[in-house]
């Protein structure tokens, strides 16, 4: 770990510390003045990979969730201020909601009138009337930035570069590792920079002659989980998806779904990708994204994306924001869940494992 991160680490540790000096008694005395109001769902529980950090934006998005004052520090550290101000219950004595999200662990107070169970099968889960599917999400950085909310102003800005990818690739972690009976991420790219290796360009910086090219590849062989390794910050990494026409979307490192291409749709650009089937509901070829199942396919995908016309783009893009506003928006998907709660006894999520 570099000084810089170290001194990163410790600022931000001392932020957290000194906003829960303040945090709990602030809250207690808005509370007694009636902000917010009544809260409708309690989560017993912020355990979890990242699900919880996008379940916790979907419902504050609705409604006032309610929480047990130890799980304070995480809702402080990934809900926007005003969010936690405003659409955040912090539990001092006996639980108000009628309705309690559990991890595991059983809420303990016998009033609440209905439960509603995590459940990690994502892989081989079906909706049904009693089971509900939080669909796959951003990185949580993209919640906690308020990206979410810029995404909609960001749709209509020219598409300079024709196929874009940026993050990280390893042959160890992304391709020995990978379990799913699909292409994984290592495979993908470097068939992308063979086949089509004239018309790509590899980490090409601004006012690089390489940077004009029609495929931008940004690569790091950091395997760390931040997304401090990346060339550009969160901000930026929008601004150049919501410039791009097409985002080569392949798997991640544990499982095919990966954040990218959610954070690419925010903005309207059009996925190429191979797990199309693995998003809750699935997409559609040719309606909101490109598909491949081999390399073969990837080739196709690639040339169509190379040689589709701006009206053509234009058309899938539409189907990418719909696809995006209606299953994937954390308003959309926190409507959809809260309508549901009373019914289901099954939330299902993705873990990532």
């Amino acid at each position: 770990m570099t000084r810089r991160l170290r001194i990163r680490e410790c600022i931000a540790r001392a932020w957290e510390l000194f906003q829960l000096t303040w945090a709990l008694p602030f809250k207690f005395a808005c509370q007694r003045i009636g902000l917010p109001r009544t809260p409708q769902v309690y989560i017993t529980s912020t355990e979890g990979w990242r699900y919880p950090v996008f379940l916790a934006h979907c419902l504050t998005a609705v409604t006032v969730i309610e929480c047990h004052r130890r799980d304070v520090a995480f809702y402080l550290r990934v809900l926007r201020p005003r969010d936690f101000l405003c659409r955040v219950f912090v539990r001092f004595g006996a639980i108000r909601s009628s309705i309690a999200i559990e991890n595991k662990v059983p809420a303990e107070n016998n009033t609440i009138l209905h439960r509603v169970q995590i459940d990690d099968g994502f892989w081989t889960a079906r909706e049904d009337d009693h089971k509900h599917v939080l669909p796959y999400f951003a990185h949580p950085n993209f919640y906690q930035a308020g990206l979410d909310l810029a995404a909609p102003g960001m749709r209509d800005r020219s598409r300079l570069i024709r196929i874009f990818f940026s993050g990280t690739v390893d042959r160890i972690t992304y391709t020995e590792r990978f379990e799913f009976p699909i292409l994984d991420r290592a495979t993908i790219i470097d068939f992308v920079r063979e086949e089509f290796g004239a018309q790509v360009a590899m980490n090409a910086a601004p006012g690089n002659p390489a940077a004009v090219r029609p495929i931008q590849l940004m690569v790091t062989c950091d395997v760390r989980d931040t997304t401090a390794k990346h060339r550009f910050s969160p901000g930026e990494y929008l601004d150049v998806l919501s410039r791009t026409e097409f985002v080569l979307a392949p798997p991640g490192y544990r499982v095919p779904t990966c954040h990218n291409l959610i954070e690419a749709m925010s903005v309207g650009a059009i996925p190429i990708t191979n797990y199309a089937e693995c998003m809750f509901p699935p997409m559609q070829h040719g309606v909101n994204c490109l598909t491949f199942s081999s390399l073969d396919g990837l080739r196709s995908a690639i040339q169509t994306a190379l040689t589709m016309s701006t009206a053509e783009a234009a058309e899938l893009r539409c189907g990418v924001v719909a696809f995006y506003e209606t299953f994937l928006a954390r308003e959309a998907v926190g409507r959809a869940l809260l309508q549901r709660l009373p019914q289901i006894r099954t939330l299902v999520v993705n873990t990532e494992k």
